[in-house]
């Protein structure tokens, strides 16, 4: 039903559709490398939104609704990596081994990660001041450094840090990392589509993307439930909108890793006409249906004939 709305130009008509969108795989098509991570996925909606029509003025993008789980670690496959160089004891320019570390998944807290590294790290003792929230590190071998992390920011270290000299009377190397460690889980999701992102300018990688930003107000094994109080709405920049791909992310645009948990957001556009609308008659949703389902099959057939190419040619290389 369309609603009047007065505006300074005369009169227009609001008519507004609501997308009730998930992760799940029945919702859509999950385009991560692991499935259970479901944070990025393509919608193929027919008719979703054709602008077109001569007699739209205009049309608005919001996302008014989202359900969005705590199900992600604070240290997962982008934030667990990190590699020691040893150097030789007697001569601390020359390198004895680099060797590179993964800490498993999951949710640490800082006496956790003690207890993983001096389990997992050779000899190592590292320890935790509870009052400043600085880890130190002891090595009774030989001097080291750190370098190529991707989890200095939660450690409290720079990229590159490196130990004391030698120490000939304790005989140790000793490494204070610089500044408190952060265990703090993402602090904001993004939910970002290309074909509707807004263009907001922020301290996000690709912020042009981001449809809207949400506050990381629930704990692990908790829920967010968003609503869009502001009412922020973006004009709609595209004619015509079939297919399109949302992915849910942190501040440098890496995919949230869910494992397994769906989340739940609406898409809603409100469509502003010149005079009120005439619905669309049966026939022609059936049409563009059948249209929309058929284009989508031909695109899949040519992917398989892709990948089965792809496949041949690696089974004549063997």
């Amino acid at each position: 039903m369309s609603v009047a709305i007065q505006t300074k130009g005369g009169t227009l008509y609001k008519d507004t559709k609501i997308f009730h969108l998930s992760t799940r795989s029945q919702s859509g098509k999950i385009m991560n490398v692991n499935t259970n991570d479901k944070s990025d996925m393509v919608f193929n909606i027919p008719n979703c939104l054709d602008l077109t029509d001569p007699n739209i003025e205009y049309a608005e993008f919001s996302i008014n609704y989202a359900l969005i789980p705590i199900s992600f670690y604070n240290i997962n496959s982008t934030n667990n990596t990190f590699s020691i160089q040893y150097f030789v004891q007697t001569d601390t320019g020359g390198v004895a081994s680099t060797v590179l570390y993964t800490i498993p998944a999951g949710n640490y807290t800082a006496l956790s990660i003690v207890s993983w590294w001096n389990a997992n790290v050779p000899n190592f003792q590292m320890t935790f001041d509870t009052v400043s929230s600085i880890f130190t590190l002891l090595n009774n071998v030989q001097t080291f450094r750190i370098f190529s992390s991707t989890n200095d920011y939660i450690f409290g270290y720079t990229t590159t840090i490196s130990s004391s000299a030698w120490d000939t009377v304790n005989l140790n190397a000793t490494l204070t990392f610089s500044r408190m460690c952060n265990f703090l889980p993402t602090p904001r999701i993004n939910i970002r589509c290309r074909e509707l992102g807004c263009g907001r300018m922020m301290s996000a990688v690709n912020s042009d993307e981001i449809c809207a930003i949400i506050p990381n107000t629930a704990r692990p094994n908790q829920q967010i439930v968003y609503l869009n109080q502001a009412g922020i709405k973006s004009l709609v920049k595209v004619e015509r909108l079939n297919t399109f791909r949302v992915r849910l992310t942190d501040d440098d645009n890496n995919c949230l890793q869910f494992n397994g948990v769906s989340s739940f957001f609406d898409f809603c556009f409100d469509i502003y006409y010149k005079t009120i609308p005439k619905l669309p008659t049966f026939n022609s949703i059936v049409k563009d249906v059948n249209h929309e389902t058929y284009r989508q099959l031909l695109y899949d057939i040519e992917n398989y004939k892709e990948q089965l190419h792809k496949y041949n040619d690696k089974v004549r290389i063997i």
